[in-house]
């Protein structure tokens, strides 16, 4: 099919092939459709790597990537049984969620207080989609503990007792 090009604009394209040429957005809610040529867009030929630093005693931010790095690579489909030489505890929480904002004083203080002995690491839910499905996250905040060598054990809401008790009896056995 053939291009239509429009003589009173320079770079315009309409039809088929308009993707051809460059990306199309479109906004609904303000009813308006975006395109960008691609001979407008740079185009980055390097790789971003997915780099996280843990640090013992604060509350470390990961992505989805650095879990299945690093924790469980759960797209092979195996049982999961956590084997790192500290226990875990994930904080899968969101920036507009007011539990999870009135948990996060505590969960840095329980990294501080537990530091040689647990990692605490925090997960942002609206951006990691694939890992929140995966661990049926639908409420939040939802914690995550992964003892050494045992099963998750999932704890959903902003209960700190129960937090607590959880760490304290399961994670330093």
């Amino acid at each position: 099919m053939a291009i239509a090009e429009n003589p009173s604009l320079k770079h315009s394209v309409v039809g088929a092939g308009l993707l051809d040429h460059g990306i199309l957005a479109v906004d609904y809610l303000h009813q308006t459709v975006y395109f960008q040529r691609f001979d407008q867009t740079g185009v980055r030929d390097e790789v971003i790597e997915d780099k996280v630093v843990i640090t013992p005693g604060k509350v470390n931010d990961i992505t989805g990537a650095y879990f299945k790095a690093n924790i469980h690579d759960y797209s092979h489909g195996t049982d999961f049984t956590y084997s790192g030489d500290k226990p875990i505890v994930i904080d899968f929480w969101a920036t507009w969620c007011g539990p999870c904002k009135k948990m996060a004083p505590l969960f840095e203080q329980w990294a501080e207080k537990y530091k040689d002995r647990i990692i605490f690491l925090k997960v942002n839910a609206d951006k990691e989609n694939e890992l929140c499905n995966k661990f049926k996250v639908n409420a939040l905040p939802t914690f995550i503990f992964l003892p050494v060598g045992g099963r998750p054990i999932i704890e959903v809401g902003a209960r700190p007792e129960v937090i607590e008790q959880i760490i304290t009896e399961q994670l330093l056995k």
